[in-house]
């Protein structure tokens, strides 16, 4: 079985065959999934799924769209719901040059802090991090000093985590592996522009790599057009193993036990 590692299951766009949708990803052989609550809106709802389907599991965090809402009230908030015993991670939390919701200044602030409550909580992060043009690369440089830069009391460990989706330069991918990161491999590894990221992944060991689908986005070339969902993760897997030259199978087994011990299912 495949784990899917990052979806939004609990969007809107499933409401009416969300059911549906997981059991056509089951016969596809994925499972587990870990759906993930990037705005506080999303956590019940991110929560309820996982209680209503054994094998989901969630995550609760704020992503850097909505940073500006990050304060001391918020951390104590999540504080208490990443508690739920299946929520497996902070998350998806980051910095996006790209749209600039919110100041760089507060996304930055925003981010550290909710590094921050990962390390008290133990817990694994997602992190998200987009450019504000591809040929840039300050979002990537920012991230990687506030991870470098995160406290960690004497007994605890730094996060580990996932950067999802990562679509930044090989030095990167390189330096967040040597912190101990994944990396995320979506679909946009099937599109035909994407030369840049298929060369970036292939410098990346498999050891260091998840699978995830970022449902209801980013579908795969053969579905470009239309909504994603967890059941095409076999084709991000097949263009992995295509640009890795190895079987299928070593490619979704070595991800899927990666995924299980970065997230503890």
């Amino acid at each position: 079985m495949i784990v899917e590692t990052h979806g939004h299951l609990a969007d809107a766009q499933f409401d009416l065959d969300r059911d549906d949708v997981l059991a056509r990803a089951r016969l596809s052989g994925v499972t587990p999934f870990i759906e993930i609550g990037e705005e506080e809106p999303q956590w019940a709802k991110a929560r309820a799924l996982s209680e209503s389907h054994p094998d989901v599991y969630w995550t609760a965090g704020m992503h850097p769209y909505y940073a500006n809402a990050v304060d001391g009230a918020l951390l104590d908030r999540l504080a208490q719901s990443i508690e739920h015993p299946r929520c497996v991670a902070v998350g998806e939390i980051g910095l996006d040059y790209h749209r600039d919701d919110s100041p760089r200044d507060v996304q930055r602030k925003a981010l550290a802090d909710l590094l921050a409550a990962a390390v008290r909580a133990r817990k694994p992060v997602v992190l998200h991090c987009r450019e504000s043009h591809p040929d840039r690369t300050e979002a990537q440089q920012d991230l990687l000093d506030i991870l470098r830069s995160v406290k960690v009391p004497a007994d605890a460990q730094k996060p580990a985590g996932v950067a999802h989706c990562f679509q930044g330069t090989v030095p990167m991918a390189q330096s967040l592996c040597a912190l101990g990161y994944m990396i995320g491999v979506d679909a946009p590894l099937t599109y035909p522009k994407a030369g840049a990221l298929r060369e970036m992944v292939a410098t990346v060991p498999l050891e260091h790599l998840v699978l995830e689908t970022d449902s209801p986005y980013l579908p795969p070339q053969s579905h470009r057009g239309k909504r994603n969902e967890p059941a095409h993760l076999p084709a991000i897997a097949r263009a992995l193993a295509d640009i890795k030259g190895v079987p299928f199978d070593t490619v979704t087994s070595v991800t899927s036990a990666n995924a299980r011990r970065l997230f503890r299912i």
